[in-house]
């Protein structure tokens, strides 16, 4: 067994333990007794355990205090972050509000009648914009908090349903139909996946009727589209030609989108326990340092490509019914993207700008630790 030796930290407290130990007469006893290694190291534990609820009921009769000074900061942090990124921040705000109300408008507009064959464009469009508003609001909690890394990692979603979205646009009515239907094979691997671990999550299994309703609407889905349906993507595989193994990046292609993967890889990351994300982030302005908290820089490529593939999707969504008001709100649309855009990229040279000659000290004092020293 490996030996390890104690810190004088730990001697010191181990030390203290023994002495309070000894020093109650009832366990002073115990020298006398044969089996006391045995009791000595039971008091140990019982000692160890008591220092520790002691230190436990210490931080919780703290943790007021802890928290109102933490808050305090957190707010001028997040307030002085407008001094550069206010600009920028309110167009996003305003971008998304924007394209929230245009999907709004247009589905009212446009929601079939019950008694008109089912349009699974329509429907698909309708779940794919309301996901990227909701992820895009998102985003900008992540931006308005200090966390870059963390709203780029938010961004790949939009720019996966931008690439769906476009690519059912593209490819129409059945392949949308099987996107939808690929809930089945969805809610099939989750129920299975679940059943295997229910036990070691202190959970009860799932219901056997509703078990079996989910494992036959997955052979439902496959004895209609195919084997090759019960794949990941395999509800695309119609409108990827020879490609039987499709994946996202397949897609991708097929929309013309894949030049966004350089940035696609950089928000994946920081979603992962990868050793790149280790050593850097959008928010990291000293190299030699890690980033525990939020930043004040980093902004723009969240920021803006958040906007901009939830644009795409608003685009697909007005596209498809091409009218007056569809076309002018495109290009109001395009028009505020610009701005953005331009927001973005000024407030990122401003700031890195203001950090580099020492003439901006944001407010939030831990966000990022003194250097990386001790790294291998």
């Amino acid at each position: 067994m490996e030996e390890h030796e104690l810190s004088a930290e730990d001697e010191a407290l181990l030390r203290k333990l023994i002495d309070d130990w000894l020093h109650d007469p009832r366990k002073a006893a115990l020298l006398e007794r044969d089996d006391f290694v045995d009791r000595f190291q039971e008091g140990v534990g019982e000692a160890l355990r008591e220092s520790g609820d002691q230190l436990l009921d210490t931080l919780l009769e703290r943790a007021p205090e802890m928290l109102a000074e933490h808050r305090e900061h957190r707010a001028a942090f997040e307030a002085e972050l407008l001094t550069f990124w206010g600009e920028a921040f309110d167009l996003y705000e305003t971008m998304h509000v924007c394209c929230k109300e245009a999907g709004r408008d247009f589905f009212d507009r446009y929601l079939p009648d019950s008694d008109v064959p089912h349009d699974y464009v329509f429907d698909a469009l309708m779940r794919l914009h309301g996901r990227a508003c909701l992820v895009a609001s998102e985003v900008l909690t992540l931006l308005r908090a200090g966390f870059p890394s963390g709203a780029h990692a938010r961004w790949r979603t939009i720019h996966e349903l931008a690439v769906v979205a476009l690519f059912i646009t593209e490819h129409g009515q059945e392949i949308a139909r099987r996107y939808l239907a690929h809930d089945a094979v969805q809610r099939y691997k989750s129920a299975v996946l679940y059943n295997e671990y229910h036990e070691k999550l202190g959970y009860e299994p799932f219901d056997p009727g509703e078990f079996q309703a989910i494992e036959q609407g997955r052979k439902d889905a496959l004895d209609e589209f195919g084997d090759g349906f019960g794949k990941d993507w395999g509800w695309a595989i119609p409108a990827l030609g020879e490609n039987t193994s499709p994946t996202f990046k397949a897609v991708e292609e097929a929309t013309g989108m894949d030049h966004l993967r350089p940035y696609y890889r950089m928000a994946s990351d920081p979603a992962h326990a990868n050793a790149h994300a280790s050593f850097y982030d959008l928010g990291l302005h000293d190299p030699a340092g890690i980033l525990v908290g939020p930043s004040p820089i980093g902004f723009a490529d969240p920021g803006h490509g958040a906007c901009s593939s939830l644009f795409q999707v608003t685009i697909c969504v007005l596209a498809y019914r091409p009218d007056l008001r569809n076309a002018m709100t495109m290009n109001a649309l395009s028009k505020m993207l610009d701005r953005v855009g331009a927001a973005f990229l000024e407030a990122q040279h401003q700031a890195d700008a203001a950090l580099k000659a020492g003439h901006w000290d944001p407010a939030e004092p831990e966000a990022e630790s003194d250097s990386a020293a001790e790294q291998p």
